[in-house]
């Protein structure tokens, strides 16, 4: 019996403290003095421990949590079949320890973030005239082949890396440590390799960030035109940046404003779709005159790119669905949408001299609007 109220303890703690953490999570102003002022610290004390490893430990935890409750479940089933019941109580309350434990742990360190305040970013809110919208592609359109002749390429057409993983790693670290407007934690992660890359790789998962043990983890199996970016992406995590949309806004934020021509192109080989979607919706054939423009190795590299995916797509579905749910079950309503940047238009109903339907855009998308200020800055 003493057993039984102990375990009874512990799992009554477990569950009241989750219960007080979703209370302080529930409300955005407690949820971001919370993230900042409580978690972020604390992650920053276990990464600075766990940056000593040089692995990831995602995937090792994940295994040893599931194997650790299948092996629970099957002697619970098992002492219940046998009529022994209170040894199947035994089990099964500590499986309810566990699942209690992690959850509780998981939303100190990570889930209440997903409620807190977005990041004071400075975007474009006002309407942007004609004359900056096309003084804005024409220059990062211009930026963007001259950075990418400034980078060596293999025989494939791909950007070679011109820095180490720990350059890069330092080097996106002191980034993010220029920027302190963005009010965020200013521990430097340490960023790991996924030890499983080609399994995540299939299911199109280009990084994780565990902030239970304050690490950050990327794919072996990223193009270098993508590890900036990505591994910008996940230090924001580690950062308290939660939602996906801030992260991958932070990200380009850190890149965009990058005096390093690498960073840069990372940049603009995950966002310049989004800038010159503008014409595409407004405009047609300043569309293609202006891809016309783009230096042929970033026009290569880009569809080399998406065709290396399409054949890597075994698992994209399945790991797709579980994002969604894990986004979802944190409060965010959009799941795995959060992480496209998407404009809002309408059909004016009129057609250019090619066919094409002319939009009138409504409300430009974050990585417009952050292009339009970053543009402004500059005059």
């Amino acid at each position: 019996m003493k057993k039984i109220i102990l375990k009874l303890s512990f799992l009554s703690f477990f569950l009241l403290s989750l219960i007080a953490l979703l209370i302080v999570k529930a409300n955005t102003s407690s949820a971001s003095y919370f993230t900042k002022e409580i978690s972020s610290p604390c992650v920053a004390f276990i990464g600075t421990i766990t940056s000593f490893i040089p692995f990831s430990l995602f995937e090792f935890i994940i295994a040893i949590l599931v194997i650790a409750l299948l092996i629970l479940l099957i002697l619970c089933l098992r002492h219940l079949f046998k009529k022994e019941f209170r040894k199947s109580l035994y089990q099964f309350l500590n499986i309810l320890i566990i699942i209690s434990f992690s959850l509780s742990y998981f939303t100190f360190t990570q889930g209440i973030g997903y409620n807190a305040d977005n990041l004071n970013i400075s975007l474009y809110e006002d309407k942007p005239s004609d004359e900056l919208i096309d003084e804005s592609i024409a220059y990062f359109t211009a930026d963007y082949n001259y950075v990418s002749s400034l980078l060596e390429r293999d025989e494939n057409g791909f950007v070679i890396n011109p820095y180490t993983k720990k350059e890069l790693n330092d080097l996106i670290n002191e980034e993010f440590l220029k920027h302190q407007e963005l009010n965020i934690s200013t521990y430097s992660p340490r960023v790991s390799t996924l030890t499983f890359s080609f399994l995540f790789n299939e299911f199109h998962i280009t990084g994780v960030s565990f902030l239970g043990v304050g690490q950050a983890s990327v794919s072996s199996k990223l193009h270098t035109a993508e590890i900036p970016f990505v591994t910008a992406h996940e230090i924001a995590h580690i950062k308290g940046v939660a939602k996906e949309d801030q992260a991958n806004l932070t990200s380009l934020y850190i890149l965009l404003n990058s005096d390093i021509p690498y960073l840069r192109y990372s940049a603009y080989y995950w966002s310049y779709l989004s800038l010159i979607d503008i014409y595409r919706l407004t405009d047609y054939q300043s569309y293609q005159k202006i891809i016309s423009s783009l230096d042929k190795a970033i026009i290569t590299e880009t569809n080399n790119i998406a065709k290396y995916y399409s054949e890597h797509d075994l698992l994209s579905a399945i790991g797709d669905f579980i994002n969604n749910l894990y986004l979802i079950f944190n409060g965010n309503k959009d799941g795995t949408s959060d992480y496209d940047d998407t404009s809002t238009s309408v059909d004016t109903g009129d057609k250019d001299d090619q066919g094409h339907v002319i939009y009138e855009i409504t409300n430009y998308s974050p990585y417009q609007k952050l292009y339009f200020q970053t543009y402004k800055n500059l005059l």
